[in-house]
């Protein structure tokens, strides 16, 4: 397997690597800005340049380049395989409400017995990613490993693009499909967000919007912690304090779900991912620190040993916004240590979502927030 990467910003357009990468690549990922994707069309440049290949890309808040966080560029990896083979499905939606469809018609499509792993993108503002993992779950069961993130906007909510073999638009959802017995893979996740106060359950829900916690209104639980400043702060950075919470079946296959908005009329809170009734849930609260410390762990769990296979190795990387957004100048120390762990021979790639596409230790894959994923590959020697 051989890993390449360029990059495209405003000044200087194109750098020269792009032009020197072969043109047999079987697979090219791409992501960048909204802002960026629009100006510089990379599917047309890309598609141009490796005509035969999978092409698929999409927006983030932030894009994740090695240790550095960019704003205004479109970073370019090109995977090139010896034996591992490549399927796209995409999808595309006009409202939430036919994600879980998309994610059982997109499974089907990719299904097989040596489908290794699947990526997913998909819009983050028009895809229920909840319903979409149910779906893809229902399709293909506990194996391959699913992940991917949920593509973002520069968190003015209007517009997330997601690239297919086709231009970045909204309503997208594109999943890869790596096949084949050759390909090596390492999944690491983690939040380091920590849980306190009792537990308590979900007793009125619907979707993403709790109305109860143990009989009682969330939005008071809330309040309760953060008192005045909860309307400023749910609108702006409400991720201060998320919710964990984890079916009473699996206590310990536990999601972090991030505060989008709260509304005191009906005494309501919205989070960015279903909160099932009947599910346990605790309050959280992090620091810096131990967001930092939480990227160590999920990196870890990503390395791949350096004797086990050969070639290159890619590290796809997909990080919350709301981690952006609590850790601000600091967030870069998060990809210090995830480059520390991984070694600087891995070609490390990514973005910045608005929620983060893993597997639970079920094996099923979920929507989490307020967490770092990182997935490894490598091909086997021959």
């Amino acid at each position: 397997m051989i890993v390449s990467e360029s990059l495209w910003n405003q000044a200087a357009g194109w750098d020269a690597r792009l032009g020197e990468i072969g043109t047999d690549a079987q697979l090219v990922m791409y992501f960048g800005s909204r802002d960026a994707l629009r100006a510089c069309s990379p599917y047309e440049v890309l598609r141009s340049r490796f005509p035969a290949a999978t092409i698929v890309g999409c927006s983030g808040t932030r894009t994740i380049v090695g240790s550095a966080i960019e704003e205004d560029v479109v970073a370019v990896a090109t995977l090139t395989f010896e034996r591992t083979s490549v399927r796209l499905a995409r999808a595309l939606v006009g409202a939430p409400s036919e994600s879980y469809a998309a994610g059982m018609e997109l499974g089907a499509a990719l299904r097989a017995d040596d489908l290794v792993a699947a990526i997913v993108l998909a819009d983050g503002l028009l895809v229920d990613g909840s319903a979409l993992a149910s779906g893809m779950n229902r399709a293909l069961g506990a194996r391959p490993l699913i992940v991917g993130g949920m593509a973002s906007d520069p968190r003015d909510y209007t517009e997330a693009l997601v690239g297919a073999n086709a231009s970045p638009q909204s309503g997208t959802i594109a999943v890869v499909g790596l096949y084949g017995s050759s390909l090596l893979v390492a999944h690491g996740r983690a939040s380091g967000w920590d849980a306190f106060g009792p537990r308590r359950r979900v007793t009125r829900s619907q979707g993403n919007v709790v109305f109860e916690l143990d009989g009682k209104p969330a939005y008071d639980l809330y309040e309760r912690y953060l008192g005045e400043e909860l309307k400023s702060r749910a609108a702006s950075d409400g991720v201060v304090i998320p919710l964990q919470i984890a079916s009473p079946e699996r206590p310990d296959a536990t999601l972090v779900r991030a505060p989008l908005a709260v509304d005191d009329g009906p005494a309501s809170m919205t989070f960015a991912g279903h909160v099932p009734e009947g599910w346990i849930a605790r309050l959280m609260r992090g620091s810096s620190d131990r967001l930092i410390l939480g990227a160590g762990d999920a990196a870890r769990h990503a390395h791949l040993a350096d004797d086990a296979g050969a070639g290159d190795t890619f590290a796809f990387v997909v990080s919350c916004a709301g981690r952006h957004q609590v850790m601000g100048q600091r967030t870069e120390e998060e990809l210090d240590v995830v480059g520390s762990e991984l070694g600087a021979a891995t070609t490390r790639l990514g973005f910045y979502s608005f929620g983060e596409i893993a597997p639970l230790e079920t094996g099923a894959c979920e929507v989490h927030n307020q967490t770092i994923t990182i997935t490894s590959f490598r091909e086997a020697a021959a």
